[in-house]
Order: structure tokens, then C-alpha cells, then sequence
């Protein structure tokens, strides 16, 4: 006869020590903590979408708590209590005990509950009352560093061989030869807006060193993409810089 699953009261105390343990196993095996579960995984790709997109250990650090448990050495420190005790891994992220599964991962910085709030206040700010947006510290200190690295950059020649993806469906809408090279060159004027990488929204051409990096900084999954390789001469750069 079958009586099922044992479960042994436990402390808060039990339930602390037993997720300390756990968060110590984590950080020796991967050099990381719990960075969100699956609760709060949306959250966590709204405000870091570039990590949930582009970042290979987040993709693949993605773990069931219960086996994330099962293969600690909690199994040997709690026997009876383990059937309870894997119930109550804590998500540091959301502050609730995590139901199916983890993401290991490490920002490659500190305070990040701090950096996160920064990071979603000003779009709020700059919806509502975008005059005022200067006047949030963390939107000026970015403004200071960007006119730290304009004043330490000079234009440089580059040669070698570069690539450029765009959407294959959004090249058939708006209805651009795949064979033209000007269908990758800069957007029209009245279609580009504001973008992380181009805050003026002025046409202008991102190129990528790779093909896997240009692939990726289209941002979307599962997608048709089509790519051109690019060759710059330096020489004629030189030439036609000097022409005009």
C-alpha cells in the first residue's frame, strides 16, 4: 500500500539555514545566485532585455529548483525534512518560494536592485513630464558619460569585413529588393525613430563584426533574417573623406 510523500513541520529557522546553504552550493558550482524564477521572469525581461535575448548563460542556466536541490548536498543534510524543505527556496528577486524553476545568473555588476529602479524610473518620467527627465540623477549621470566618451572619441577607419541583418519580412513589406545593397544601408528618414543605439533618430547604419552578432542584434527569435557582408576599403574611405 502506497502512503504518498512524507512531510515533516519546519521552522522558519530550518527554512532559512536550508536556503542559505542553497545559495552558498550555487555560488560554488556556477559563480552565480538565483537571479529570477519563473514568477517574476517577465518582470525581470522587461527591465533587462538584452540578458534575456542575447545572453547564452541566462538561456541555459534555466534549472527545476527540485532538481537544483536534489543534486546539492542538501540531500545528505536534510533527509527527513527534504521533502518540505524543497518547497521553500526562496527567489530573492520576488521575495516568494519558487513553484517550478530558477535562472542562475550574475549581473556583471553590483547594487542591481538599485541600478533596476534607476532604470525604470525615467521612462515614466520621460512619458509623463519629459522636461523634468534631466532632473533624475541616474538619467544625467548617463548623459555625463556620454559626453565623457564623445569628447574621448575620435572617428576612426576601419577596414575589414562587417554584416548587416534586417527582418526578412519587414524588407518584403515594405516591398525592397533582397539583391539591393541599399535595402541595408541606413533607414529613411521618416521611418527611424528613437533607439537605444540612436537617441537623435537621424538615419544611420549599425554594422556588425559578425555574423552571429548581427543576427542577435536584431532581437527576435525564431524570425527569417537575411544578412549582407559588407567590405570596407580603407584607401578609397580615405579617398572619397578627402573628396568632400
Amino acid at each position: 500500500m502506497s502512503t504518498g510523500p512524507s512531510y515533516l513541520p519546519v521552522s522558519a529557522f530550518d527554512i532559512d539555514t536550508f536556503n542559505d546553504i542553497l545559495v552558498e552550493e550555487i555560488d560554488s558550482d556556477f559563480t552565480s545566485s538565483i537571479c529570477c524564477c519563473v514568477d517574476c521572469y517577465e518582470d525581470f525581461a522587461l527591465t533587462c532585455p538584452g540578458v534575456e535575448i542575447h545572453d547564452v548563460e541566462f538561456q541555459t542556466n534555466a534549472v527545476s529548483v527540485y532538481y537544483c536541490v536534489e543534486q546539492s548536498h542538501l540531500v545528505h543534510l536534510y533527509t527527513a525534512e527534504l521533502m518540505t524543505l524543497k518547497h521553500f527556496v526562496f527567489c530573492p528577486r520576488c521575495g516568494t518560494y519558487v513553484r517550478r524553476s530558477i535562472h542562475i545568473f550574475e549581473h556583471p555588476f553590483d547594487r542591481v536592485e538599485e541600478i533596476e529602479k534607476s532604470i525604470g524610473e525615467p521612462p515614466s518620467i520621460g512619458s509623463a513630464t519629459p522636461f523634468l527627465l534631466l532632473k533624475h540623477p541616474f538619467a544625467r549621470s548617463i548623459l555625463e558619460a556620454v559626453r565623457g566618451l564623445s569628447a574621448d572619441t575620435t572617428p576612426k577607419l576601419t577596414p575589414g569585413t562587417f554584416f548587416r541583418a534586417r527582418k526578412s519580412a519587414h524588407i518584403t513589406k515594405q516591398y525592397q529588393s533582397f539583391s539591393d545593397i541599399a535595402t541595408f544601408g541606413p533607414s529613411p528618414s521618416g521611418v527611424i525613430g528613437e533607439g537605444r543605439f540612436n537617441h537623435a533618430g537621424a538615419p544611420m547604419i549599425c554594422l556588425a563584426t559578425t555574423l552571429e552578432t548581427a543576427l542577435l542584434e536584431i532581437g527576435s527569435l525564431n524570425e527569417l533574417s537575411s544578412v549582407v557582408k559588407l567590405a570596407l576599403d580603407v584607401e578609397q574611405c580615405t579617398a572619397c573623406r578627402a573628396a568632400h
